[in-house]
């Protein structure tokens, strides 16, 4: 049996009319992974000019669903950024509303020099967010990670937060002004709650995939890192310059290295000037 598919789309907070619905040709949601946006796109036929362009920035959310399931559901909420109006003669008007979960225009994207001492990541992020205009929620076992420094080094909150998922193992997101932190593929909200499953079945509501089984990466066991130790000057505890025994000693740690050697440069000729006296008269 075929399913009949429902939607619903408030512009503004306020739900459109009939009206709207029975122009629409085409809506599509992305829910895009990690740091990227959701978008959100709307086709409508403006037959005779007669829809009312929405401006910019105007908040909408969008509901999708099946009649037979309940109906229409939430999928997308977020801003609208662009409003395009095309036609020609001889093909008609049509206008397309496209949206973004975050606004890109925001404190999100802006750059800044900010550091943290002795603080926990949630405290971190909840700080950088709030200079960024957005609130977010961290899951328990990722707020509790506590550093003697955090820093922001011209990084906008949107890079900033993208950054610290990969080093914690973590997915960040952020969707109509709310960002979140949660373990990556655990399944879970920021409150703990278990999110949803989704179904995709061959012959119900699949229609079509693109997918690899398997897509290997190169894998490392063991790696070699050198740093350089201020206190101690190269790691010889001595401020003046190295001496050849404390070279060789330097070397043993890091079996690939090879040691300065300084030459000493033969010493110079001198010169002896031989002047002849002339013969006196």
């Amino acid at each position: 049996m075929r399913r009949k598919a429902v939607f619903s789309v408030s512009v503004g907070g306020s739900p459109v009319g009939a009206g709207f619905n029975a122009l629409v040709t085409e809506i599509s949601v992305t829910d895009s992974a990690g740091l990227n946006a959701d978008t959100a796109s709307i086709e409508l036929d403006d037959d005779g000019g007669r829809i009312a362009m929405p401006s910019k920035n105007d908040p909408i959310s969008i509901s999708l669903g099946w009649e037979s399931e309940g109906g229409a559901s939430v999928v997308f909420e977020g801003k609208i950024e662009d409003v395009l109006s095309t036609g020609g003669r001889g093909q008609g008007r049509m206008m397309s509303i496209t949206a973004k979960s975050a606004d890109t225009e925001s404190k999100v994207k802006e750059p800044r020099e900010k550091h943290w001492d002795d603080k926990t990541l949630g405290d971190v992020l909840e700080d950088a967010g709030k200079h960024a205009g957005v609130t977010v929620k961290v899951h328990g076992s990722l707020a509790s990670i506590k550093r003697e420094w955090w820093g922001m080094t011209g990084q906008s909150f949107v890079a900033y937060g993208d950054k610290l998922a990969r080093e914690v193992g973590a997915t960040f997101k952020i969707r109509n002004g709310q960002a979140t932190f949660v373990p990556r593929n655990e399944g879970i909200g920021a409150g703990g709650t278990a999110l949803a499953g989704v179904k995709a079945a061959w012959g119900d509501n699949l229609v079509s995939w693109s997918l690899s089984p398997a897509r290997g990466r190169p894998q490392f066991k063991q790696f070699v890192a050198r740093w350089y130790d201020s206190k101690k000057r190269n790691g010889c505890g001595k401020r003046s310059r190295r001496s050849p025994a404390c070279r060789r000693k330097c070397s043993a740690g890091f079996p690939n290295s090879t040691p300065t050697v300084r030459r000493k440069a033969p010493a110079r000729r001198k010169r002896v000037a031989t002047a002849k006296r002339a013969a006196a008269p």
